[in-house]
């Protein structure tokens, strides 16, 4: 954020908001700043961050951190996690729509099929991290959101071995009545009308009671059409049947957040909170326009459809609903603070994904059924100290009780006489007679329990003034228990069936016979420590350097690996261990220019150690995880925001990553690209305000971001996502009490691979280009 007036506040300097840009640019820019005259007035204004699990300037803060103020959001217009993703440096991300993405950092990509996520995810005080697609927390009402590149296994346990993303919601407001309100209007290039509306209200009940409320609705219309091709009959189908052929990915965003802030005595803040949302998404933002995303077990019986255009026989929902309640507890001792935090956490999916061109099935269409209900309970105690004496200490114990009942369906049509040549899971496949009918053939059950623990701890001590040292520590035991009974059907048996049915004229029943079943137990423990050491330079300028360990806990293969020809189990991958990772970084915060210029860089060099990842049978890659090779990853990063005249700001950043194994891993040998990292990130915004008569003021923004290809698995011959570029324009008039934006996002209609699926197919696309207008007020 730029001020225009006022000082730095803290001896050490301010906070920079994030953005991006890469190479000569780089240079230019930093020239263009330097030239700046000292005498002018407006700076960079301080952030703070509590990313220490304490208030602290960002700038003082000696970890690579990213931090996005309330108005940065506002800034860029982001109204979901992929909006400011793309200004967040070294953050990578496989994107399948809205709360389906999963995202890595620093290279540490997670390229096990269901593995836990390697970055943590963070609500306020609530870990809200899965393995199935991050939680989207819609942005409203947000006071902001920090990246913590690199492993946080001290402060923030396992799962943040890549770094840890926390949304940090902005809280009730004893002092000030408030009521606001936003509406928006866009149509999407290719495809439908968009609209959403959203209100907060913070009401004061008395000088110690207050109590705050937002709600949001958004209604995204899609842009992928149907070409009809495979669809499958209503009848058949049933509620998987396709409703529509045209802009067929529409989805639904609604949810709020209620809190009530108590404010007993001076000491004491008490803080009950509830957040809900759900999206709806009728369809994945997914078209059929590549012919080399086949993947072994796969074979190409689906016509290529074209851009913006899909082949799909049936529909392809997701309905994502999560809930956080959260009960935070402060009490300020004057010398520490006493932090308490209770957290129930609930997430129910529910997801149709089809799955065309199954070997087994030449000519039928088939797609699978998917539920998962995760619920858990957390809670963290944690004193902190705040004294100006040169040894500052953190300590707390955190405790999570985690229940996760899933649920998978395979269903397939068979249209023609199939031959009846092959098996499946050791059954032979009879031939069927011509007719159109569905059937569930595989079904797999589980529920899988955890129980973690956790202790930690962190002194930093102050050797000089300049000089600070920090010792971390966590140590955690974590145990799971899993039981998974799948359920196939026996082709065996349905030959009488068949024949019944031909002449009685009545539907098939299958008849299924157990499978393999998984009741495994894991335990696991570990130790991640940090060291650092900080040399403050002068008030402006600080180095400093971190050696700290990120630790992931091992897991249960829900589905067990089994000889796909013959059916026999695999009984030694029932389960998989932990991986670790050993980071090393030196860093360097700075604020020139008489506070007019925030720099801050970056580099690092990772090691990684018993990589979870995909298991094989006969050289192809199956849906379990095993623990394999070794891998690398360093890079740098740059991050600015400046104040380059007083109405032109600009922001950016930079980050190059290079990720790949350096041992042999599943097949693949040492040096090949870690899948979902790109080697080159980077992005620019560009914000002009003048003064307009009548009290009113306008502002000109143009924001650009790069994506360099990826790679989407761990193999060396791998599909890529391209590279892509993304430019975002708006237009603001306002006053005080009221805005008016005009906004045209990806003004160029890139068309852009955000990700390849090879069970449909296709690749998930971005939104092409989208205008619109959208209404603020500030009505009390």
């Amino acid at each position: 954020m730029i001020s225009k007036k006022g000082s730095m506040s803290g001896r050490r300097g301010s906070g920079a908001a994030a953005g991006g840009w890469k190479g000569s640019a780089c240079a230019a820019l930093l020239v263009a700043v330097g030239s700046v005259q000292a005498a002018e007035t407006r700076i960079v204004e301080e952030i703070v961050v509590t990313a220490q699990k304490r208030s602290e300037s960002l700038q003082e803060v000696p970890v690579a951190v990213t931090a996005l103020t309330e108005q940065s959001l506002k800034d860029m217009g982001a109204v979901a996690f992929m909006d400011y993703a793309r200004f967040l440096p070294s953050l990578s991300m496989l994107t399948r729509g809205d709360g389906n993405s999963t995202m890595q950092v620093r290279g540490i990509s997670p390229p096990g099929f269901g593995t836990q996520a390697t970055t943590a995810v963070y609500f306020d005080e609530t870990p809200v991290g899965s393995q199935f697609g991050q939680p989207d927390v819609p942005v409203v009402d947000i006071e902001r959101v920090e990246l913590l590149r690199g492993p946080q296994g001290t402060l923030y346990g396992e799962g943040s071995i890549g770094g840890t993303l926390r949304i940090i919601s902005n809280k009730p407001d004893v002092d000030a009545f408030t009521l606001s309100a936003s509406g928006e209007g866009s149509r999407t290039a290719s495809g439908d009308v968009n609209y959403a509306g959203s209100g907060v209200i913070n009401i004061p009940i008395t000088d110690k009671v207050a109590f705050r409320a937002s709600a949001s609705y958004r209604e995204m219309g899609g842009w992928i059409d149907s070409a009809g091709r495979r669809v499958v009959p209503p009848e058949v189908a049933g509620r998987f049947a396709l409703s529509n052929l045209d802009d067929i990915n529409s989805r639904r965003i609604y949810g709020g957040r209620a809190a009530l802030r108590f404010l007993p005595t001076e000491r004491l803040t008490i803080d009950l909170a509830t957040m809900y949302t759900v999206i709806d998404s009728d369809d994945v933002d997914v078209d059929i326009n590549v012919a080399s995303n086949l993947s072994p077990g796969f074979q190409p019986n689906v016509t290529l459809a074209g851009k913006y255009k899909s082949d799909f026989a049936v529909k392809n929902w997701r309905d994502d609903e999560f809930m956080d309640t959260s009960l935070t507890i402060i009490y300020d001792l004057d010398w520490a603070e006493i932090t308490s935090a209770t957290a129930f956490f609930k997430r129910d999916l529910d997801e149709n994904a089809e799955q065309p061109g199954f070997a087994f099935f030449d000519d039928a269409n088939s797609w699978s059924i998917y539920l998962q209900k995760d619920e858990y309970i957390s809670h963290e105690t944690r004193i902190a100290s705040q004294s100006d004496s040169k040894l500052q200490w953190i300590a707390g114990v955190f405790y999570r009780d985690r229940d996760v009942e899933a649920f998978s369906d395979f269903y397939t049509t068979y249209i023609y006489d199939m031959v009846g040549d092959g098996l499946y899971f050791g059954n032979p496949i009879p031939a069927l007679p011509n007719q159109l009918q569905l059937l569930s053939i595989f079904t797999l059950p589980s529920e899988t329990t955890f129980e973690h623990i956790a202790g930690f701890g962190s002194l930093t001590y102050s050797i000089t003034e300049q000089l600070d040292v920090t010792v971390g520590l966590r140590y955690f035991k974590e145990k799971q228990t899993s039981d998974a009974q799948s359920r196939i059907m026996n082709f065996a048996a349905i030959p009488g069936l068949v024949e019944d049915a031909v002449d009685n004229g009545t539907p098939l029943v299958p008849i299924f016979t157990p499978g393999t079943r998984n009741n495994f137990d894991t335990d696991d423990d570990g130790y991640t420590p940090r060291f650092n050491v900080t040399y403050r330079v002068s008030d402006d300028w600080m180095v400093y350097g971190t050696v700290a360990k990120g630790f992931r806990a091992g897991g249960v293969n829900r589905n067990p690996a089994t000889n796909r020809v013959t059916g026999e189990p695999l009984p030694d991958r029932q389960g998989f261990g932990s991986d670790s990772i050993w980071n090393y970084e030196i860093g360097s915060k700075n604020t020139l220019l008489e506070n007019r210029l925030v720099l801050n860089t970056a580099i690092y060099f990772i090691e990684w150690e018993d990589i979870q990842v995909p298991g094989v049978i006969d050289g192809v890659q199956q849906r379990w995880v095993t623990n394999a090779g070794k891998a690398e990853s360093k890079g740098a990063e740059l991050e600015f925001v400046s104040s380059v005249t007083d109405r032109l700001s600009l922001s950016g950043s930079v980050s190059y990553t290079d990720a790949a194994l350096s041992e042999a891993a599943i097949g693949q040998p040492s040096g090949t690209k870690l899948p979902q990292v790109a080697d080159w990130k980077y992005a620019l915004a560009a914000q002009y305000e003048f003064p307009l008569p009548n009290g009113l003021s306008a502002r000109l923004r143009a924001d650009y971001s790069f994506m360099d290809e990826q790679p989407q698995l761990l193999s060396r011959t791998s599909p890529m996502n391209d590279s892509y570029e993304l430019v975002n324009l708006k237009a603001v008039i306002q006053d005080e009490e009221w805005t008016v934006e005009l906004f045209v996002d990806n003004a160029t209609n890139e068309y852009a691979s955000l990700g390849i699926d090879s069970g449909y197919l296709g690749n998930y696309r971005n939104r092409p280009r989208t205008a619109g207008l959208r209404v603020s007020a500030n009505l009390r």
